[in-house]
């Protein structure tokens, strides 16, 4: 059985890779590219996710990434930077 399985796994793994199944982009990956390790990374991954709650996925990373590189805007990103209040 697990041999079926393994042939399988492969030839799904195939047809990824051949581009047979057709758009695999997340929306996750429109991001700014940011270390990985980097605390700014976290918090811009943190703050869409926080939102995420029966929202359009795609929609969400688009904005989030918007957001981010909008000077006027990409405060929302890093705490403490604005004066505004968030209660």
């Amino acid at each position: 059985m697990s041999d079926v399985i393994l042939k399988k796994a492969r030839k799904i793994y195939q047809m990824y890779q051949n581009g047979d199944l057709g758009d695999t982009t997340l929306p996750e990956d429109s991001t700014p590219h940011l270390d990985p390790s980097s605390n700014e990374n976290a918090l811009y991954f943190t703050l869409p996710m926080a939102l995420n709650y029966q929202r359009n996925s795609c929609t969400l990373w688009e904005s989030a990434l918007k957001t981010y590189e909008d000077p006027e805007t990409s405060f929302v990103f890093i705490p403490g930077k604005s004066d505004y209040c968030w209660v």
